[in-house]
């Protein structure tokens, strides 16, 4: 059964095979190049031509180059627009695999917010300008842990111990607490100068922490 060929039937192969065959000169040329035969450059280029019902290049013969036609520098035009497109395309996927573009989602807390994310976050937009960083504060490791694990987050800092099965938890530092006490008070008294063990604060009044 014959078939038509039509300009959905154009390869990227076909389109690189333009590209050498007008940057050579000659079939033969690109054939060097791309690493195939000549023949399959020459039915390459045949195949184009049906696919867009255009002749592309004049074939002089002889030693002279072949040449784009109009409709082939007009072809060309696209296929080196393409080609961009594709380069792009892939230098876009290598970076989002990399973890250097794309969206990153990351949950925090007051403290994280104010001492070590400006910092940070900083210094991974310099690295990967193309990495867009959106943060989500709660108050309540147990907000951020069902906002991570319903996938509303990719990634969350927590405060304090916390254990869950479900979670891969990486320990990355202590936050000290300072404690603000009157000087005459029992606790100062009983601190000296050193640190308070918590079961001495486990009964004692306290405005609030920070």
């Amino acid at each position: 059964m014959l078939m038509l060929m039509g300009i959905e039937d154009v390869e990227i192969k076909h389109l690189a095979t333009l590209r050498t065959v007008a940057d050579e000169g000659s079939f033969i040329g690109a054939a060097d190049v791309l690493g195939y035969s000549q023949a399959a450059i020459s039915q390459q280029v045949a195949s184009l031509e049906r696919a867009v019902g255009q002749r592309l290049f004049d074939r002089p013969g002889g030693p002279r180059p072949v040449t784009l036609t109009p409709a082939g520098r007009l072809l060309l035009g696209h296929a080196k627009a393409i080609h961009a497109r594709l380069a792009l395309a892939d230098r876009e996927l290598s970076d989002l695999v990399s973890g250097t573009a794309g969206r990153l989602r990351c949950g925090t807390f007051q403290s994280v917010s104010v001492q070590l994310l400006p910092e940070l976050v900083r210094e991974m937009r310099a690295a990967a300008p193309n990495l867009d960083i959106h943060l989500v504060e709660q108050d309540r490791n147990d907000s951020l842990v069902d906002l991570l694990i319903a996938g509303e987050i990719d990634v969350t800092f927590l405060e304090g111990p916390y254990d869950d099965s479900r979670l891969e938890l990486i320990e990355l530092g202590t936050d000290p607490f300072v404690v603000l006490l009157p000087k005459d008070s029992e606790l100062a008294r009983l601190a000296k100068g050193r640190a308070l063990a918590t079961e001495h604060l486990a009964h004692a009044p306290m405005i609030g922490e920070h």
